[in-house]
């Protein structure tokens, strides 16, 4: 009877490990998000967005507006926010000495992974969301047409952008220290470089599918003609679904010290 108890509670362990990892940091990040110099971060990163839209879209022009919103802020800026988030999470903790502390409430490091993922993409999502209304309700203000069908659209694609980027972001975070310039380097080879190559290699690149989403080919990334945009959403969940697996695997069978961003 004890065995069977024993087994019972070991079966259910990592099922109220994840669970408890994911309320846990998901807490912390959600207050991290609101405090008030975060809330100042984004209220300044607001008003720059503002100025580079009146500076860069001319009154009722839909064209500027949309390669503004969809080609520099879709597809660069938000790979950046998420680069910045999901990059440094887990290895933020390692050197602040909290992941000792994170250890203790979820007994097996794959679960801080997939709750810092969730949390990244939650605080990520909940800026941008900002940021998107924000630029429309200039973009409005400058008499662009149809921008609410452009603000929905947008939306759709930024999402599977932070689903997609927040993942590779974590993946390189826990490969190295120096996250941001390996991330931009990977940005300028894969999203800007292997994008726009009309072969099936361009289908590891995010911007890719994202472009896929829109609809039509883009400046930034090459798409063939009428290619599905439910198909480029799939391919946005896969490569999520990959970074975050090796991430988990990485993360599980490496060792590091606690505060210091090297790997022990």
């Amino acid at each position: 009877m004890t065995t069977t108890l024993t087994e019972s509670t070991a079966e259910q362990r990592p099922i109220a490990g994840l669970k408890q990892a994911i309320l846990g940091i998901g807490y912390l990040r959600i207050k991290e998000m609101l405090s008030s110099k975060s809330l100042l971060a984004v209220f300044g990163v607001s008003m720059l967005l503002i100025l580079i839209t009146f500076i860069t879209v001319a009154s009722g022009n839909a064209g500027q507006f949309q390669i503004w919103m969809f080609h520099l802020f879709a597809l660069r800026f938000v790979p950046l926010m998420c680069l910045e988030r999901a990059g440094g999470s887990l290895r933020n903790e390692i050197k602040d000495y909290t992941i000792e502390y994170l250890w203790t409430r979820s007994p097996k490091k794959s679960h801080l992974v997939i709750a810092e993922y969730i949390s990244s993409v939650i605080v990520t999502s909940f800026r941008v969301f900002i940021f998107t209304t924000l630029i429309h309700a200039t973009g409005w203000y400058l008499e662009t047409p149809d921008i609410l069908p452009m603000f929905g659209k947008i939306l759709i694609i930024e999402l599977f952008a932070i689903l997609a980027y927040s993942a590779l972001a974590m993946l390189i975070g826990l490969l190295t220290g120096k996250y941001m310039i390996l991330g931009v380097i990977y940005g300028l080879i894969v999203e800007v470089g292997i994008s726009q190559v009309p072969l099936n290699l361009n289908k590891i690149s995010v911007s890719h599918h994202l472009a896929t989403i829109m609809g039509g080919p883009s400046s930034l990334a090459y798409t063939h003609p009428g290619a599905s945009p439910i198909m480029g959403a799939l391919g946005c969940i896969v490569i999520a679904a990959i970074g975050l697996s090796v991430a988990c695997i990485l993360f599980s069978n490496k060792q590091y010290r606690t505060g210091n961003d090297k790997e022990g």
